[in-house]
């Protein structure tokens, strides 16, 4: 049971992952003045509106994920307060 929820979550951050990248991709072929993560986030957004893909798809990963955001933050702030000096 373990290695199927596993197998599952697995399946899950590798949608989220593609996505992400197909945005980096477009963005790259297409030289669009935004990043490519916010690109994927709208195909990720248009997608789900659309039923194309079901939220149940991404739920344990997207949840994991926001649960454990603000752990993604913590070295740019950390490398933003080495950089006060600079700006003073």
């Amino acid at each position: 049971m373990r290695v199927k929820y596993i197998a599952i979550f697995i399946l899950q951050l590798f949608i989220l992952w593609l996505l992400n990248e197909l945005g980096s991709l477009i963005v790259h072929w297409l030289h669009l003045p935004i990043p490519g993560n916010v690109l994927g986030m709208m195909l990720l957004f248009i997608l789900l509106l659309i039923g194309v893909i079901k939220l149940e798809w991404i739920d344990e990963a997207s949840s994991f994920l926001l649960k454990h955001l603000v752990f993604f933050f913590i070295p740019i702030t950390v490398g933003i307060m080495t950089l006060g000096a600079i700006y003073l």
